[in-house]
């Protein structure tokens, strides 16, 4: 690979410059445009092609100059970059000057240069890899957890009195100031207690008594209930206790393992084991991430272009901003001292950014159409129950699809780079994980 002239300040990046378009080239634009129009152009008094070009230029003069000058302009600017081998960062800044008619026309342009650069050496780059240790006591304390989420009720003895966990079938009748209010009234209910199913206190209320009692309990509904002439008022409710029914729990065996629709323990025991590895590798994924991205922080050394710099810290800033009207206790250090670390944030972001781009051009990574689906599925799953709406609006709206690229090629670059550093493999137990990548500032993965 070529040495490459590495930018010596941000400034170099900078460009202000006039291009001039030539009178001849303008005016024989106009009249190919012109000619063109006159072919098809229907007027009434005219038979077709035979329209005078004065007539066409009084009728179509500004829409016809408006495009062909937006034309020349857009040609002279590619042009320009192309001989010249220029690499903007981002669109040019275009601006066209005062056409007078005989005269060139001059187009100002300002630009910020993709800086130019050497790919850093990433085999040199070491990346801790998490790998998940889950072990048979993990497997069956899951297997447990599930096991209680399935429980059968069977009838109590009637000298037994109500617990947490039991189920109990009851009529109950609200009061609102002794008077029975709409939805307050059901016979033969069923409920479990502790689950939550009821307003809060009135399971709670129901704890230690016994079948075929007839009692009352205190309820406050809550002041944002949907029904407003319940929010937040006392009310009474009057129970019959009819039955008590204790949870029973399934065996973890064959015929468990059937009724959630596996062949057997065993089957259902290695289909644990490899979910329960696989729950925290988005996590694992975004910490070698962060690992690959301070090291190349750390070797990258040129320069960015600094309006760049300036736009992504007007982002991080207003962001800020927005989570400080909602907690006035998000700031916890003096603003220029945010200030300076958000503008050291920004300049890093700029850097990586413009770094995968490079990797991604010279390591030819594309996204491919099949790509772009996943990414979609992805965020249709996001959703549950509203996938149809998610497909319909970026089918329906060609910049939210395309703005799905930018993560997709990121993730395609990253994927790319940690397939050519080197990794140093750790091996934590289950429960360890969490801990260890809390301790490393790294976020759970959506």
């Amino acid at each position: 690979m070529n040495k490459k002239k590495t930018a010596s300040s941000a400034a170099d990046l900078h460009r202000e410059l006039t291009l001039s378009i030539a009178a001849n080239d303008i005016e024989t634009a106009l009249a190919e445009r012109y000619a063109g129009l006159a072919k098809t152009v229907k007027m009434d008094g005219f038979r077709p092609g035979k329209v005078p070009m004065k007539i066409l230029k009084q009728r179509y003069g500004a829409s016809v100059q408006a495009e062909v000058l937006d034309q020349l302009v857009q040609h002279k600017v590619h042009h320009y970059l192309h001989e010249e081998n220029i690499r903007p960062a981002f669109p040019p800044a275009v601006k066209q000057g005062a056409y007078v008619e005989g005269k060139p026309l001059d187009v100002s342009l300002v630009l910020e240069l993709f800086p130019e650069f050497d790919l850093a050496d990433h085999a040199s780059i070491t990346v801790e890899k998490l790998q998940v240790k889950v072990s048979d006591a993990d497997v069956d304390s899951f297997l447990g957890d599930l096991a209680k989420q399935r429980p059968e009720y069977t009838p109590k003895p009637d000298a037994k009195k109500v617990e947490q966990g039991d189920a109990v079938v009851i009529d109950y009748e609200g009061l609102l100031d002794g008077v029975a209010f709409a939805g307050g009234t059901a016979k033969d209910a069923r409920l479990v207690i502790g689950s939550g199913q009821f307003i809060l206190g009135f399971e709670e209320q129901l704890v230690g008594k016994k079948i075929g009692t007839d009692f009352s309990i205190q309820v406050r509904f809550p002041e944002q209930y949907h029904a407003p002439e319940l929010a937040g008022k006392e009310t009474e409710f009057r129970i019959h206790l009819h039955r008590i029914e204790t949870p029973t729990y399934p065996e973890i065996g064959d015929a468990f393992a059937q009724s959630i629709g596996q062949k057997d323990i065993a089957s259902l025991r290695e289909l644990v084991q490899k979910m329960l590895a696989d729950k925290y590798q988005g996590s694992i994924h975004v910490y070698m991430k962060k690992q690959l991205f301070d090291a190349l922080d750390t070797q990258l050394a040129f320069s960015v272009p600094q309006i760049m710099v300036e736009r992504q810290f007007n982002e991080i800033w207003s962001n800020a901003m927005r989570q400080k009207e909602q907690n006035p206790e998000f700031m916890d250090k003096p603003e220029e001292a945010l200030k300076k670390e958000y503008q050291e944030m920004a300049e890093r972001r700029v850097k990586l950014g413009l770094y995968l781009i490079e990797v991604g051009r010279v390591e030819k990574v594309q996204v491919t159409e099949k790509d772009l689906q996943a990414a979609l599925y992805a965020q249709m799953r996001r959703f549950p129950g509203q996938e149809q709406e998610v497909l319909r609006h970026f089918q329906s709206n060609p910049q939210a699809m395309e703005e799905l690229k930018g993560p997709v090629f990121e993730d395609k670059i990253v994927d790319y780079l940690l397939s050519k550093v080197t990794s140093k493999e750790k091996t934590l137990a289950l429960d360890k994980v969490e801990a260890y990548l809390q301790k490393h500032q790294v976020e759970e993965a959506a």
